[in-house]
C-alpha cells in the first residue's frame, strides 16, 4: 500500500514538474510576416531601388523583424511592370515600385504627369505632382483596392532623349525608333516623324546594342548600373518632363497586418520614398560626369525649339490625349492647365 502511494506521489510531482517546466519555457519565436516588393527596374544602384531597400530594412528594425519586405527587381518574379497593379490587387506581390506611365491605360488621370510637359522647372513639376498625388491615391483605392504609400515627381533626375545617332531635325526624326514606356510617349514621337518602341527595362541595353531601337527615353541615373554609355553615343539635353515614382500597396495585406505594423509601414513609406530625390539629385550629377567621361557627346536643345515642339504638343496631342480621360481625369485637367500655363 505504501509503496503504491510512493508511486502515486513520485508521477504526480513529475507531471506538476512537467507542466512547471513546460509553463517556463522560452516562448517559440514568433513566425515574421514577409511581404515581397517588386521595383521596375532590373538591377540595384537607381534611386528607386536604394530608396525601395532603405524603406525594407526600416521597417525590418522598427518591427523588431516581425515584418520583413524582399525586394525583387524587373524579372525576377516573372511581372512584368504594366501588370504591378493587377500582381498586386491579387496578392502575388504585396508592393509595387513603378512609373507612372505604365498605368495611363487603367488610370487615366496619371496619363497627366506625361504629357510632356517640356522646359518647366523643378518647382513647377513637384506642383504637379502635389496638385495629381490626391486623384491617384483615390482612383487606386477605388478601382483596384490598392494604397499608394509613397509618390515622387521625377524633378531631381528629369526625362531626356538619348540616341546613338545625332538628331540633327527635332522636326522630322523619320526612321529614327525610340524605345518608350507609354503611349503618350510614343505619340510624341510620331508626331515628330520617329516611332515609338515599347521595350522592358531589362531589353533596353541589348535593343540597343542589337539595333531594335536607335534611343531610349527615361533619367540619366540608370546610366552607370545599366551600362548604357556603351550603347548611346548622344545625350539630348532635352528635359522632356518629370514623370512620377509611385510605390503602391495591397490594401488587403496592410489590413492584414497588426495594427502596430501598419502604423510602422505607413510611417516609413514617405520618408524612405523621398531618399529617391536626395540620391537622384546626387546620381544625376554623377552619371552627367560619366557621360562626359566615357565620351557621350551632349546635345543641348535650343529654347526656341522646346517652345515650338511644346506648341505642337498642346495644338495636336493634347486634344486626343483629353478624349481618353474619364470624369476625376478631366478636373484634375482643369487644374492642371491652370498650374502649367
Amino acid at each position: 500500500m505504501k509503496r503504491r502511494l510512493m508511486v502515486a506521489v513520485v508521477v504526480i510531482v513529475a507531471l506538476v514538474g512537467a507542466v512547471f517546466l513546460s509553463a517556463c519555457a522560452a516562448p517559440e519565436a514568433e513566425k515574421p510576416i514577409e511581404w515581397r516588393m517588386q521595383v521596375y527596374v532590373p538591377v540595384k544602384g537607381p534611386p528607386i531601388t536604394l530608396a525601395a531597400d532603405a524603406f525594407a530594412q526600416a521597417v525590418e528594425e522598427r518591427s523588431g523583424g516581425r515584418l520583413k519586405i524582399h525586394t525583387y527587381y524587373s524579372g525576377e518574379l516573372g511581372i512584368g511592370a504594366g501588370d504591378y497593379l493587377k500582381a498586386v490587387q491579387a496578392g502575388a506581390i504585396d508592393i509595387a515600385a513603378a512609373a507612372d506611365a505604365y498605368y495611363t491605360g487603367e488610370i487615366p488621370v496619371m496619363a497627366l504627369n506625361n504629357w510632356y510637359w517640356l522646359g518647366y522647372d523643378a518647382e513647377t513639376y513637384i506642383a504637379l505632382e502635389e496638385t495629381l498625388r490626391p486623384y491617384y491615391e483615390k482612383a487606386l483605392n477605388e478601382k483596384f483596392n490598392i494604397t499608394q504609400l509613397w509618390s515622387g515627381s521625377w524633378w531631381s533626375t528629369m526625362v531626356y532623349p538619348f540616341g546613338k545617332e545625332p538628331i540633327e531635325d527635332w522636326f522630322d526624326l523619320k526612321g529614327f525608333k525610340m524605345r518608350v514606356y507609354s503611349p503618350e510617349h510614343a505619340d510624341f514621337y510620331e508626331m515628330i516623324g520617329g516611332t515609338g518602341v515599347f521595350i522592358p527595362w531589362g531589353e533596353v541595353y541589348t535593343s540597343l546594342d542589337k539595333g531594335v531601337v536607335d534611343g531610349y527615353t527615361s533619367d540619366i541615373v540608370k546610366f552607370e548600373s545599366l551600362k548604357l554609355y556603351e550603347v548611346i553615343n548622344y545625350f539630348y539635353d532635352l528635359p522632356i518632363g518629370p514623370g512620377t515614382a509611385i510605390w503602391f500597396m495591397s490594401q488587403s495585406s496592410l489590413d492584414a497586418l497588426p495594427a502596430d505594423l501598419q502604423k510602422i509601414v505607413m510611417e516609413e513609406g514617405r520618408p524612405k520614398g523621398d531618399l529617391f530625390h536626395t540620391i537622384g539629385v546626387q546620381m544625376e550629377k554623377e552619371n552627367r560626369a560619366l557621360s562626359d567621361a566615357k565620351g557621350v557627346q551632349r546635345v543641348v536643345v535650343d529654347q526656341a525649339t522646346i517652345a515650338q515642339l511644346r506648341a505642337m504638343i498642346q495644338d495636336q496631342l493634347h486634344p486626343k490625349w483629353k478624349q481618353a480621360l474619364d470624369a476625376d481625369a478631366l478636373t484634375a485637367y482643369d487644374e492642371v492647365i491652370k498650374l502649367m500655363q
